[in-house]
């Protein structure tokens, strides 16, 4: 991409170097958009298909509705806030999953403590670098707090959350389809 706005930038700074500027930082923009967001978030949407081809995703689900119970969630809300880590935008999206809109609200508003790829870019390139490893780590503790703290306390304000009815699929491997 840097090859691309090099070659660009002085034919468009001889005709308009104002165009020229702005042109080469919008492509360097968006190779930094993409660059950040497309690992994180392509990967998980390839560990998600990969657990949910195997069987093995609703078994997931269920084994953490209980832990995901004592902070008034529901077990599904797991992928909402595992998507968050990569992206909040498509997390947002993703809490179409959850059964009641009062589930919905309470993690999207759990989103404030999950730090995203680009949060994640931030507390590494700038305290990581500035303050050291264990600065960010402080951070990343910190925000484990204040998730558990503002669930807690969303969970008291709010009815539990409805009971998991999840389908049980067969457990297969990624070379054997689930439903026949």
């Amino acid at each position: 991409m840097e090859g691309l706005v090099d070659d660009l930038t002085p034919s468009l700074a001889a005709s308009n170097p104002l165009l020229g500027i702005l042109i080469s930082n919008v492509l360097l923009g968006l190779a930094a958009g993409i660059s950040i967001a497309v690992p994180y978030v392509g990967l998980f949407y390839l560990f998600l298909a990969f657990l949910e081809d195997t069987g093995l995703l609703a078994r997931f689900i269920i084994a953490l509705n209980r832990l995901m119970g004592h902070l008034r969630l529901p077990g599904k809300a797991i992928i909402p806030l595992l998507l968050g880590l990569g992206c909040t935008v498509p997390a947002l999206r993703s809490t179409r999953i959850l059964s009641g809109y009062g589930d919905r609200l309470k993690v999207a508003l759990l989103y404030l403590a999950v730090p995203c790829s680009s949060r994640t870019a931030i507390i590494m390139g700038v305290v990581g670098h500035y303050g050291g490893l264990i600065w960010a780590l402080a951070i990343y503790l910190l925000s484990g707090m204040l998730f558990v703290i503002t669930a807690k306390a969303i969970g008291r304000l709010s009815p539990d959350p409805l009971s998991l009815i999840e389908e049980m699929p067969p457990i297969a491997g990624p070379w054997q389809p689930i439903w026949p």
